[in-house]
């Protein structure tokens, strides 16, 4: 990072090694983004990810990320191809030595980061934050952003593949997104018409969301997969096991349409 800041000052500096590094860095920590520490910083690290940031960046705004990463690279022990190789080629030079700049092309992960974050005011993506009911125009118009202009199906394809979320978009877009768990709660609120949860049912319904932020989305057959089926949902919510079973059924269903 202090390399990338000297680039700042000096124009004889090329550091663009460092950057393509610091953007792997960032990719390897963003998929251990269940660690709360990590968490707690998952919005830098996306943010060092964009074409964009690298584009604007400032002495200042470098030094932020580097303050705010540094003491989660120890988390990477072992997640890094350390290996070195001793190769023998023959190098080009030029006499006025100059190197060529490399060109960051934005990958299509890092092309959906920067749409979601640069379109929060979307009424269809604010209908997902605020589980609202999807329309078959509002999906037509996801597929034709995430298929077509962001990137093409095969892209999508290659980046979902065995996921749950692969064919639904706005799965895709929780998972990537994250989801309002305030809002949520709220919708939950609404089918147990304002009585008080317990720790424990608060705890369950963590589990779920939970669940909803890795898969997109939730079912009540999932229940009888890990790792929802080793918990005591019955027992937990009595009487109320019928409105948890509503709220399930409505989180899958806003995001489909029959």
């Amino acid at each position: 990072m202090l390399y990338l800041q000297l680039e700042q000052t000096d124009s004889t500096v090329n550091a663009d090694k460092a950057k393509v590094s610091v953007m792997r860095l960032a990719k390897l920590l963003e998929e251990k983004a269940s660690i709360p520490l990590v968490k707690t910083r998952l919005d830098t690290i996306r943010e060092v990810q964009t074409v964009r940031f690298w584009e604007t960046s400032t002495i200042g705004r470098l030094e932020r990320v580097r303050k705010e990463l540094r003491d989660l690279i120890q988390l990477l022990e072992g997640s890094r191809n350390d290996k070195k190789f001793v190769i023998n080629i023959e190098d080009t030079t030029s006499s006025d030595a100059s190197a060529a700049r490399t060109h960051l092309r934005a990958t299509y992960r890092q092309r959906v980061i920067e749409y979601l974050a640069n379109n929060t005011g979307n009424p269809t993506l604010m209908k997902i934050q605020n589980f609202e009911q999807l329309t078959s125009d509002d999906i037509n118009e996801l597929q034709r952003i995430f298929w077509e202009e962001l990137g093409t199906r095969e892209e999508y394809d290659k980046m979902t593949v065995g996921k749950r979320y692969n064919n639904n978009v706005a799965a895709f877009i929780r998972v990537i997104n994250g989801i309002d768990r305030k809002k949520a709660l709220e919708k939950y609120a609404e089918f147990i018409k304002g009585a008080d949860l317990n720790s424990e049912q608060e705890q369950y319904l963590k589990n779920i969301l939970d669940y909803v932020s890795v898969n997109g989305d939730i079912q009540l057959s999932d229940f009888m997969d890990y790792p929802l089926k080793h918990y005591r949902w019955r027992d937990v919510f009595g009487n109320q096991f019928v409105s948890l079973k509503d709220f399930v059924k409505e989180i899958h269903q806003v995001i489909e349409v029959a």
